[in-house]
């Protein structure tokens, strides 16, 4: 309730509080999902540090076949993204592609393949992503609006600047009709940035931070564990539980 009015302070201290009461009485899961959105509220919010401050702590609260892993992964690669560290979120996309089996979602996880392979130069392989979300979406659209985005920035990448403007003039057209003000706002500046030209942001030259190579090792080897064949798809694909469930699976 405070996301969605915009008071995301108060918001985090309710999952802050959420989360002391969990570990306190020992449902570590219950802390680990409190965790998971106080990581979503920074990464809209771009805080880079705090985000991942709150993402290691809900991958070592979560248990190690928790159907969330893999959306936490996909979180966590928004993240990067969103401070240009393309190469590590396409790593990451990649191996969480696997556990991400509902179309719909797929449709998501495939245009941000698409998006971050166009970024680090690897047109053919965001091409091939970039067709797969086109073609599910039309069939299973749920969160199709919010690939167009991704789309449309890999388009950018291409120099392709008038299908660039077409896809993210669709999904803010979208979104405006499904009420969906965040993916609204997003594709309204991309659509700015777009028609003014800007070029794309480009693969950040800074070194990681000690604790994104941390980071990406733990997602490796939960991820890697939690598809092997004698665990893989457990729990994975229950359908979202509330609202902020489904949110918290968008762009």
């Amino acid at each position: 309730m405070y996301k969605d009015l915009g008071r995301t302070e108060e918001a985090r201290e309710f999952y802050d509080r959420a989360t002391r009461r969990a570990v306190n009485t020992g449902r570590r899961r219950q802390a680990a999902v409190a965790r998971h959105y106080i990581f979503a509220l920074e990464a809209e919010r771009g805080s880079f540090d705090e985000g991942l401050d709150a993402v290691r702590e809900a991958l070592n609260l979560y248990p190690i076949y928790d159907r969330r892993v893999p959306y936490l992964a996909h979180d966590y690669a928004f993240l990067l993204m969103r401070h240009r560290y393309f190469s590590a979120a396409l790593a990451l996309l990649e191996k969480l592609a696997p556990a991400i089996t509902k179309p719909e979602e797929r449709v998501l996880v495939q245009s941000a393949i698409a998006r971050a392979a166009a970024a680090v130069g690897r047109f053919e392989h965001s091409r091939a992503a970039a067709q797969y979300a086109l073609e599910t979406g039309k069939i299973y659209p749920e969160y199709a609006h919010a690939s167009y985005v991704h789309l449309a920035q890999a388009l950018r990448y291409a120099g392709e600047w008038d299908s660039a403007a077409e896809y993210v003039r669709r999904a803010e057209q979208m979104a405006r009709d499904l009420r969906d003000a965040e993916v609204e706002r997003v594709a309204s500046e991309v659509q700015v940035e777009i028609a003014a030209r800007i070029p794309p942001e480009r693969e950040n030259p800074a070194p990681f931070p000690h604790a994104v190579a941390t980071i990406d090792k733990m997602f490796s080897i939960r991820l890697r564990r939690w598809l092997a064949p004698d665990r893989r798809g457990t729990e994975a694909n229950t359908t979202a539980t509330n609202a902020a469930d489904r949110e918290r699976r968008r762009l």
